[in-house]
């Protein structure tokens, strides 16, 4: 990263940050290694880390049960499928992931 998008500063530090998923009503909280501009403190992650988090936070959803539309689709595109993809793995019709969503 050249240039923070939030305050144009140009430095940097390796650090952690917060960061925070609401999904179905549910707060998903985590502190993952971020680059943070010595300007403002903005905060950014590595596309790696947030797939992870993001990965962690669909995996707890369906521990959870959680069966909502809001979580289906969290949990589908976490995964990184369409819903396409979906439909064909699941035997279903496009159609009916769109529903479910």
């Amino acid at each position: 990263m050249k240039q923070c998008t939030t305050c144009q500063a140009r430095s940097f530090k390796r650090s952690t940050a917060e960061l925070r998923r609401t999904v179905d009503g549910v707060v998903f909280e985590g502190t993952l290694p971020a680059t943070v501009c010595k300007g403002c403190s903005e905060a950014f992650f590595d596309a790696a880390v947030l797939e992870r988090f993001e990965l962690g936070v669909a995996s707890e959803l369906a521990r959870m049960g959680r069966c909502t539309p809001s979580a289906f689709k969290f949990m589908r595109k976490a995964l990184g499928l369409s819903g396409v993809a979906l439909a064909e793995l699941l035997g279903v019709e496009p159609e009916t992931v769109s529903r479910w969503e």
